[in-house]
Parts: C-alpha cells; sequence; structure tokens
C-alpha cells in the first residue's frame, strides 16, 4: 500500500494526522510526493507513512479512525515513539536525525565580536541551533543595528572595539525600551574581572574562550529560555516539560509555552479559533495563613479537579504559577469561551468549583482572550494579554 501515490485513513485519522502535520499541511494525507529525501526535509505525509508502515501493514483497508490512531500513538510503544519523532520534526523541534533544534518561531540573536573569526564560529553555531543570526564587528555598529531591529539576545565580546562592551551595557540597562535585551558576554577564560564587571552591570549570562559549539548553543539557549519565562512572570523553580504540577496534575508552565507556541501557530495558519482563559487565586495567602500552611496547594489541587471537570478532553490545563492555572481552549471562539466562562462563574458563586467548604471563601478571578484577534501576534501575546485582562491585587 505503501508505493501508491494514494493513502486511505478515516476522516477521523485524517483530520487528526493533518493537525499534527500542520508544518507541512499540503494536503499531505490526499496527496503523496515520492523520492524525496529525508536530509531535504522531505514531506510531512511521506515520513508519517513511514512512522505507520508497521501498523499500514496489518490491515488490508489501511482506514483507522481518531481512537484508534491516538492508542497507535502511545509513546510505550515502537510505533508510538517513531510517531512522535516525526511530529517533532514537522512542528521544527527536531532535525530528521533526532538532534534538537529551536522551534520554527526562531530568535532573532545579534552576535557582535571584532574578530573575524570569533564573529564566523558564533555566528555559524547560533544558526545551526536554529536561529536568526545578524553580526556587528564594533561598538557603534552594534548600537545602531539595536535601534534599527532590537535582538532577542544580544552576545557581545567583552573586548569591543570603539566603544566597550561594558559601556553598551550601560546604555541598553539605562533605557527603558531596551532594558529587556538579555546580554551574553564573551571573553577569554583567564579575564574574570570582564565578566565580573559584566554581571554586575546586568549581563545575564557569560561565555568563555576557547568556544566549544555545545556549550555556546546550550548557553544561549538557557538565556532565551529564562528571559522568556521571566516576561511570561512564570516561576523559574516550574517543573521541567516531561513532568505534570505535583499537586495539581495540570500541565507545566514549560508545557504551556510549547502547547500555545504549536496551538497559535496552527490558529493563524489555518484560520482556526482559539481561546486562551487564565484563572486566579488571589487570596492564596490569606488561605494559607489560615490553615497554618506555607501555601494553598490543597485548593489549588481543589480548583484544579473543577476545572478539569469543566472543560473538554482536547482542551488543556496548565499550572502557570503557584495562584493561577491557564486553559487552552482550541477550536473555540469568543461565543464558545462565553460558555464556559459561564460555567466556571457559575461554579465560583456556588463553590462548587473547589467541591467542598474552605474558609475563608476563595476568590478567584477569571480573564478570557479568543483568537483571532488583530493585537495577537505570538503565543506569548495570547498569554500575556490574558494575564493582564485580569484584576490587579488590590
Amino acid at each position: 500500500m505503501l508505493r501508491h501515490r494514494r493513502v486511505e485513513f478515516g476522516n477521523d485519522a485524517k483530520r487528526a494526522v493533518h493537525d499534527l502535520c500542520c508544518e507541512g499541511g499540503v494536503g499531505a494525507i490526499e496527496r503523496c510526493p515520492l523520492k524525496l529525501d529525508v536530509e531535504r526535509r522531505r514531506s510531512p505525509c511521506i515520513v508519517m507513512q513511514d512512522a505507520m508502515k508497521d501498523v499500514s501493514r496489518k490491515s488490508a483497508s489501511g482506514r483507522y479512525h481518531g481512537r484508534k490512531l491516538a492508542r497507535l500513538l502511545d509513546r510505550g510503544t515502537l510505533i508510538g515513539e517513531r510517531a512522535h519523532r516525526v511530529i517533532r520534526f514537522i512542528r521544527g523541534v527536531e532535525t530528521p536525525g533526532g538532534s534538537e533544534r529551536i522551534r520554527t518561531m526562531s530568535a532573532l540573536v545579534l552576535v557582535a565580536d571584532p574578530d573575524p573569526f570569533n564573529l564566523r564560529l558564533l555566528h555559524e553555531a547560533c544558526e545551526a541551533a536554529g536561529y536568526d543570526v545578524i553580526t556587528a564587528a564594533d561598538g557603534p555598529e552594534v548600537l545602531a543595528m539595536i535601534a534599527r531591529q532590537p535582538p532577542d539576545l544580544l552576545v557581545l565580546d567583552a573586548k569591543m572595539s570603539e566603544i566597550d562592551a561594558f559601556e553598551i551595557l550601560r546604555i541598553l540597562k539605562a533605557d527603558a525600551t531596551l532594558d529587556h535585551i538579555p546580554v551574553l558576554l564573551v571573553g577569554d577564560e583567564a579575564d574574570h574581572e570582564s565578566r565580573r564587571r559584566g554581571i554586575e552591570l546586568g549581563a545575564e549570562d557569560t561565555l568563555t574562550r576557547p568556544y566549544r559549539v555545545f556549550d555556546i548553543q546550550q548557553r544561549v539557549r538557557n538565556v532565551l529560555r529564562a528571559t522568556r519565562r521571566d516576561r511570561l512572570g512564570i516561576p523559574g523553580n516550574a517543573p521541567p516539560a516531561d513532568q505534570r504540577d505535583p499537586v495539581t496534575g495540570a500541565g507545566t508552565p514549560s508545557q504551556l509555552l510549547i502547547s500555545i507556541d504549536y496551538e497559535h501557530t496552527r490558529a493563524t495558519r489555518y484560520g482556526h479559533p482559539l481561546t486562551c482563559m487564565v484563572v486566579r487565586l488571589n487570596n492564596a495567602e490569606e488561605i494559607a495563613a489560615a490553615h497554618d500552611a506555607s501555601s494553598a496547594d490543597p485548593v489549588m489541587a481543589s480548583i484544579g479537579a473543577g476545572l478539569k471537570r469543566c472543560i473538554r478532553a482536547v482542551d488543556h490545563l496548565f499550572r502557570l504559577r503557584r495562584d493561577e492555572f491557564c486553559i487552552l481552549l482550541p477550536e473555540t471562539d469568543g461565543t464558545g469561551a462565553g460558555y464556559v466562562l459561564r460555567r466556571l462563574r457559575g461554579q465560583v458563586e456556588s463553590g462548587e468549583l473547589w467541591g467542598r467548604p474552605i474558609d475563608p471563601r476563595p476568590a478567584v478571578d477569571i480573564s478570557v482572550t479568543s483568537m483571532p484577534d488583530t493585537s495577537v501576534k505570538s503565543g506569548d501575546d495570547l498569554l500575556k494579554k490574558t494575564r493582564h485582562s485580569l484584576p490587579r491585587p488590590e
């Protein structure tokens, strides 16, 4: 069957695979261009066929429905692991060989170094990691490029000419419109004084020569990840992406960042609606103090369980902060979000959301943002707009 140009799936499976293949949604399930090399990023439908090869051989008709497909994608099976590798590749998280790369929504990195050899090495290392890279060879050029297009990260050599690195740091940190740009300061391994001064002036991290490509890419990745978390108000001690929140069983902030990027990209590409909700427990400290506890985790666990009862199986629940949940509602416009919002507010008023008497009574606020929305350009924008819509604590 796999040698033919058409592959038949049931409608549910066809839709599910099409969603998973959003980065290459070229009618991939219906159309099957053959003989495309993996290294040339071959069509997602070919790659997905390879992942489903063993399963397809077991069926004369080749028809699989959505529920069966979900079981096939279980990570505990060989075919599941292979399919998830395909999914990660299609989404831009893995290369065909399996090594990690940055998602297709790549960050812009400005690399500044007066030495042409080092500049080229840093440029190639960042570009190989999947980032968009621009370069500068002296201090004035750095400031000119930042004024033209502020980067997501500045990789700055400590020995810049004309305007030195420390003056550049002072200029950036003194400007309220530029102080958010993270700086990775580069210096010689023996130059401890430069690294100390850089950190004191606001550099997020340092990188030492001689370079190792892995170190360059890992430092850049860590600084960008930490900066994004700070910008979105996500605590640094959140569980990693491969774990659930131990108290509520909800997804973690790391999982939220991955999911909101994917859902926003999918909604934008196909013109589908998407809703983000944030639920905040405003009196968490008061509840914890009343029960002589260090946190309101038991109440958050009860609220989390209530939220799960109010949303669909296809919706996503995450614990964003100690006192906040985030809910992503795919395929849900403002009207549908209004139904969910009224249901949640009704359960807050009745106390059904947490399901037991709690004193003092939980004070819960809910905010909603639905797409399409012209002011939302990214997953980060969607989350920030929703969080900022919450009433400010008194």
